[in-house]
């Protein structure tokens, strides 16, 4: 059995001028899972890289794809957000011209006036 976190392929590119880069992405592309295990049998070959500036181009997109991750659970008024329970209850309270003292009791009560 084999245990992988965070797996990536590393894929070189190259344009016209010449240049080459070097292009990180997620081993599996179809899910948000960073640990995988995998069946010896299934495994076909093994590298572990010593050079530096690909541990390092790993580093810096495990830290970035974690700080898009992060980022991403924010909802905002696009995704249907309007405010939190606190702030909608207060609004509420406003519009009807409650006072939120008197809505202590609970839900199965309504309030006392």
């Amino acid at each position: 059995m084999l245990i992988i976190h965070s797996p990536v392929t590393v894929s070189e590119i190259k344009n016209k001028g010449g240049l080459v880069g070097y292009k990180v992405e997620p081993w599996l592309k179809t899910t948000r899972e960073d640990m995988f295990i995998i069946n010896l049998d299934n495994v076909l070959t093994l590298s572990e890289s010593q050079d530096m500036e690909m541990i390092m181009m790993y580093q810096h997109f495990l830290r970035d794809s974690q700080r898009e991750y992060h980022n991403q659970h924010r909802l905002n008024r696009r995704m249907g957000y309007i405010s939190n329970v606190q702030d909608a209850k207060e609004n509420l309270e406003k519009l009807f011209k409650l006072d939120s003292k008197d809505t202590k009791s609970s839900p199965d009560q309504p309030p006392q006036r």
